[in-house]
């Protein structure tokens, strides 16, 4: 199940759209709409004047930097053949956005598109930046989905993959140091399970991708030595805390390991990848201080004695912390 956040549009805005679909004189060719005090509201509007396309214009004044939005924006009628109307729905999520926002936006897209009525969208289009809400972009997006013909759930996720990884290999060093790729939020029982780790009545959570959201997979055991024990053969997002001691001290600091079997799909990989700096963001959000982040390809790559190394290094580079790899079991430094 997704995570609900129960906010819903005001009366305001259900008028206004009930009004633009009027087959005549419509009240407004693209509806604005922001996340205010818990409600959906209209923040801006814009009269039609001329064809959907010499009309498209008009709505980049409303794109802020850092302030994220949903924009409904109307065809001419007759686009379905019996002269009603249908919309566009246009989600305005910039990167530097704050973490919350962002997640509040994808929570909220659902239940706001349901409340208004499904049927009236016949497209949909994510954009990060400006540039992707040209009139130039958007036919480019039309003439690519019309080539590649129907998608299914999980191509339009990938799809998501591929242009945010395209995006950031145009940009240097960015990709690397600052890039967040792409976020999900957490389900209601991905939230508890997290929650549960934060108030130490559990030790270990593991987490997949479902349906756009990050959902809770299992509760693995943690053996004997404090490793999580991982067994699924597709990706998985692994947090738990590594009790050990160290110089007379018992530490449980939290450890983030994203596992990738190499036998998992392309597919899989790519998404789990793109996502991962995201799940970061968002545990980090909701309370879960990380002090380790680990790429594994399986569970035998992780032991005590590695973790500890990884954990408690002899020399600090005083480098940001970035996604890692344990070392091998044996080696020494």
């Amino acid at each position: 199940m997704s995570a609900q956040t129960g906010i819903r549009a005001t009366d305001d805005l259900l008028s206004v759209f009930n009004q633009s679909n009027a087959k005549s004189n419509p009240a407004a060719r693209a509806i604005k709409a922001s996340i205010r005090n818990e409600s959906i509201v209209v923040a801006d509007t814009l009269t039609p004047s001329g064809t959907w396309e010499s009309d498209w214009n008009g709505i980049a004044g409303w794109l802020e930097d850092r302030i994220p939005c949903y924009v409904l924006y109307r065809l001419d009628a007759g686009n379905n053949g019996d002269g009603s109307a249908s919309w566009i729905l246009l989600q305005y999520v910039p990167d530097n956005s704050p973490v919350r926002e962002k997640m509040l936006y994808a929570a909220t897209k659902a239940s706001f598109t349901k409340e208004i009525g499904d049927s009236w969208f016949v497209d949909s289009v994510y954009a990060t930046s400006k540039s992707d809400l040209t009139l130039e972009a958007y036919k480019a997006h039309v003439a690519s989905s019309k080539l590649a013909g129907p998608l299914t759930e999980a191509e339009k996720t990938l799809q998501k993959v591929k242009l945010e990884e395209a995006r950031f290999d145009g940009v240097g060093t960015r990709r690397s140091n600052t890039a967040s790729g792409i976020s999900f939020p957490l389900t209601d029982e991905a939230s508890k399970a997290v929650q549960e780790l934060i108030a130490g009545s559990n030790d270990a959570i593991e987490l997949k991708i479902e349906n756009e959201t990050i959902d809770i997979s299992a509760s693995p055991a943690l053996s004997h030595s404090g490793i999580p024990s991982i067994i699924a053969t597709e990706p998985r997002f692994v947090v738990f805390r590594f009790s050990h001691d160290w110089e007379g001290q018992k530490l449980a600091p939290t450890v983030f390991v994203y596992s990738c079997p190499p036998s998992s799909s392309v597919k899989h990989k790519m998404l789990y990848s793109s996502t991962k700096a995201g799940i970061v963001q968002t545990l980090e959000a909701a309370g879960v201080t990380i002090e380790k982040k680990l790429e594994v390809d399986s569970v035998d790559e992780m032991n005590a004695s590695s973790l500890t190394d990884e954990l408690h290094p002899q020399a600090s580079s005083g480098a940001k912390q970035t996604f890692s790899k344990p070392r091998p079991p044996g080696r020494k430094r």
